[in-house]
């Protein structure tokens, strides 16, 4: 599963890194996680309101962060629902360092994916594609429908990795629900993504890699739905 490839260039110098501290590449793909959860049948599960994660039955203990951990925990405000923080194997790599155990700051709420925001006026809409992210805390939720109609949904939480496992600092999103057309997203599929760059709460840029460790990538702009884009509405692209 990929996701629509954008022919765009930021200008970083209005923007600022919410996490991770180089530049580096992006779009989507598959890797498989691991998380202990287990079965409940409590109807009054502990669930988000913004993303439909729920954090009923998972059990798990904090990993003790690895040695020389540079940033763990350096995110730690309490901004929304939190996932438990169980640690993450990703690819070949076992990380333990969390950098945003309750999410970003910056980065919370319902956003759309942007054609093109630095265009006067900015184009919010592709010609078929669209997308949607909920950020709860450390929590997400994914809706797109892609160029030939395919239905992509998924829901799950992310972690912001540290030195020394990760020396760019880059993003994991784990599902813990997922479907695809191709069968691609799946729960336990992890997304790796390089910064997470925000201007203010209303904007940002992610750089989504093909993969768990691959070098090419897609850059996708987001404004929070309800915001204003240089003037324009940022609206839902499924309200309509």
């Amino acid at each position: 599963m990929k996701r629509f490839h954008l022919a765009w260039a930021f200008a970083a110098l209005f923007l600022v890194a919410a996490c991770g501290d180089d530049g580096g590449g992006t779009t989507t793909d598959t890797t498989n996680g691991t998380d202990t959860v287990t079965t409940d049948t409590n109807t009054n599960a502990n669930t988000s309101s913004v993303t439909g994660v729920s954090s009923e039955g998972v059990t798990c203990t904090e990993p003790t962060p690895a040695a020389g951990c540079t940033g763990a925990n350096s995110d730690a405000s309490n901004v929304g629902f939190e996932y438990p923080w169980c640690g993450l194997t990703a690819g070949s790599t076992t990380y333990t360092c969390q950098g945003c155990p309750m999410g970003r700051l910056n980065f919370q709420g319902k956003y759309r994916a942007v054609k093109d925001g630095l265009a006067s006026p900015p184009v919010l809409d592709f010609d078929n594609y669209k997308e949607t992210l909920f950020i709860d805390g450390n929590t997400f939720s994914i809706h797109i429908v892609d160029d030939s109609g395919g239905v992509t949904t998924g829901k799950g939480w992310f972690m912001c990795a540290e030195k020394p496992e990760q020396l760019n600092e880059h993003t994991y999103w784990m599902f813990t629900e997922a479907s695809s057309p191709d069968g691609a997203w799946t729960a336990g599929t992890v997304l790796e993504s390089d910064h997470i760059i925000v201007q203010g709460t209303d904007q940002a840029v992610i750089s989504w890699y093909d993969s768990v460790g691959a070098q090419t990538y897609v850059d996708l702009e987001y404004c929070r739905i309800g915001s204003q884009l240089s003037g324009v509405e940022c609206t839902d692209p499924f309200a309509n």
